[in-house]
């Protein structure tokens, strides 16, 4: 496995990302890692288990990007630096032995990026793997409410890491992806959960909470199916599907969105 440290221009200063490349010759898929740490936390290294697991065991580039942090950095800053990274690494995605049109987008902290690269008409992304994204600034969901007291990532470190990310932004939907008007044009996703499930079904996505599978209908899987398939085994799985996809952009994917502009 290689791995190397690049700088590339960022929005607010110049942005690290890690890159992990498997030993191979082939044109390998690619994978763009945004780190979870509720917006206020975490790095490349800190994730870096994850990033190596990504590389190996779906046989990826993985470009692990290290995002500005709140509350120093608040919205849009983490949201701008991951879109930044994406367009970097589709740019330059033969320099890295990947191939632009099998880009996916993991981790948490992601769905942001991922509504951008439809509104702006940017990188084709093929596949969403969100193991835990933030998704709703308002942390009022069923499982926000029933789950307060769990171990490392709670109720009252989702509110605190919400407070210093996007306070006066909670309802924008590049902070809170469930707040767009629609989610048309958005791809594949496994691992998302049943909200963003039900939402990307409405608008004709494929969405998977649980254990992956080959095209077809949304599945809404419940948690111990979902917890049989890692989200390693899950995106290796759609590694064909990324193939598939790759030869046309979806209806709609272009489409904009009404939702507020992103910063400059």
């Amino acid at each position: 496995m290689k791995v190397r440290d690049l700088f590339i221009p960022g929005p607010g200063e110049p942005l690290r990302l890690r890159v992990y490349r498997p030993d191979t010759a082939s044109t390998l898929p690619m994978i763009l890692y945004v780190q979870g740490g509720a917006f206020t936390y975490g790095s490349p290294e800190a994730e870096e288990g994850r990033s190596l697991r990504y590389a190996a065991e779906v046989e990826a580039v993985v470009v692990s990007v290290d995002y500005r942090l709140a509350p120093e950095h608040p919205f849009p800053a983490a949201t701008d630096d991951a879109y930044a990274a994406l367009v970097w690494t589709a740019a330059n995605a033969a320099d890295l032995g990947g191939d632009p049109r099998r880009i996916a987008v993991a981790g948490g902290s992601a769905g942001g990026t991922v509504l951008r690269a439809r509104d702006l008409d940017g990188p084709y992304v093929a596949l969403q793997a969100l193991t835990y994204p933030g998704l709703d600034a308002g942390a009022t969901s069923a499982s926000m409410r029933e789950f307060t007291d769990t171990a490392v990532l709670n109720r009252a470190a989702m509110v605190r890491g919400w407070q210093y990310y996007a306070s006066e932004h909670r309802t924008e939907p590049y902070a809170s992806p469930l707040q767009a008007p629609d989610l048309d044009g958005l791809l594949h996703a496994v691992r998302p959960g049943a909200a963003w499930t039900q939402r990307a079904s409405t608008a004709g996505a494929s969405a998977h909470a649980g254990r992956a599978v080959g095209g077809g209908p949304v599945r809404v899987r419940g948690a111990p199916l979902a917890a049989r398939s890692s989200p390693y085994e899950q995106t290796r799985r759609h590694r064909y599907a990324w193939r598939v996809r790759a030869t046309t952009r979806p209806p709609g994917h272009s489409r904009k969105c009404r939702m507020s502009a992103p910063s400059s």
